[in-house]
């Protein structure tokens, strides 16, 4: 899903559903955001979050043959392109289930 038709379902969501939690989180690394809208629909309580994150253009392992030496990787992100994941959750009793998307996209 893009970021046009990403805001295009969360309008019509928030134009015909009731709503009842709306937030936008920062990811701890700062490259990325996750919002979350829980809404009341036909089938039930549903949660969306969309994962907007920076595009990883190379990753860098830095590390040493040394016993006992330290491994960390580097990440580099692109200033311009970004990634866009959505997940669906419908609550099952007190718990969020993911819903599996099979090739077609969902429908509000």
């Amino acid at each position: 899903m893009n970021l046009e038709k990403w805001i295009e379902t969360k309008n019509k969501i928030l134009d015909n559903f009731d709503v009842s939690n709306q937030d936008t989180l920062q990811d701890e690394d700062k490259h990325g955001i996750k919002e979350i809208i829980e809404f009341k629909g036909p089938m039930g309580d549903i949660k969306l979050e969309m994962n907007i994150r920076d595009l990883i253009l190379s990753k860098h392992s830095n590390y040493s043959n040394r016993i006992g030496s330290d491994m960390s990787v580097d990440y580099e992100y692109s200033d311009t392109e970004k990634t866009y994941r959505l997940k669906v959750y419908q609550k099952e009793g007190d718990e969020w289930q993911e819903m599996e998307q099979e090739h077609q996209p969902f429908v509000f």
